[in-house]
């Protein structure tokens, strides 16, 4: 479960921005929408560790991720949190299960190479297994991005505009992917983003350009 309590961050020289405060259940998917410019993609930071708020908390698993700092912050977000961010990241020198292996290490755990396959199973990529990520398609990255975000088995799975570059089939089925999977693993799924065609997908939903 993720839980915000009066979460706010200021930019130098800007004025601070005041989030609504955020539930999200283990299983439970929320999209959160909102024009460029109002803060979405530095809400997904916060989320994700990866950026420390101005003030307020972050409660992911029972922590409270405000008060992790350094080695302590990077496990417990390695443990906990799967990121699938805009662009994708990978080691072209790696095959897809030396990628996902080297995930799972960064996060203290261990190789696991079955639980890894069944993952690739699942997301109808198990034939690329041995490819270079710089070997796949458009859409078969998307699946190793999110292949990745769950293969640390995370309570929270943060997705960062997954669609904003499909079109509509794919944007619908690539959704449709993430909330499965989120419930398969008992995750709490967020998504951030500026496409208005995923709403009708989601039951709770949040627009930062709400924020007073």
């Amino acid at each position: 479960m993720l839980q915000t309590d009066n979460l706010t961050y200021q930019y130098p020289g800007s004025r601070a921005i005041f989030y609504p405060d955020i539930q999200c259940e283990k299983g439970q998917s929320l999209l959160i929408l909102g024009k460029s410019g109002v803060g979405k993609s530095t809400l997904l930071h916060l989320l994700g560790g990866l950026m420390q708020p101005t003030a307020g908390t972050i409660q992911i698993a029972n922590q409270n991720m405000t008060q992790l700092s350094g080695r302590s912050l990077d496990q417990f977000r390695g443990k906990h949190i799967g990121i699938i961010f805009q662009q994708s990241h990978f080691i072209n020198a790696l095959n897809v299960i030396e990628n996902l292996t080297f995930t799972r290490k960064l996060a203290g755990l261990s190789p696991d190479k079955k639980k890894i396959k069944g993952i690739l199973d699942r997301l109808a990529i198990p034939h690329k297994a041995k490819k270079r990520t710089d070997e796949l398609s458009q859409g078969e990255m998307q699946r190793l991005s999110i292949a990745r975000a769950l293969v640390t088995e995370p309570s929270i799975i943060l997705a960062d505009e997954p669609t904003s570059a499909l079109d509509d089939d794919n944007c619908l089925r690539v959704i449709e992917l993430l909330q499965n999977q989120a419930q398969q693993d008992g995750a709490s799924l967020i998504i951030v983003t500026h496409d208005h065609r995923i709403a009708r997908e989601f039951d709770n939903q949040i627009t930062l350009s709400d924020i007073k």
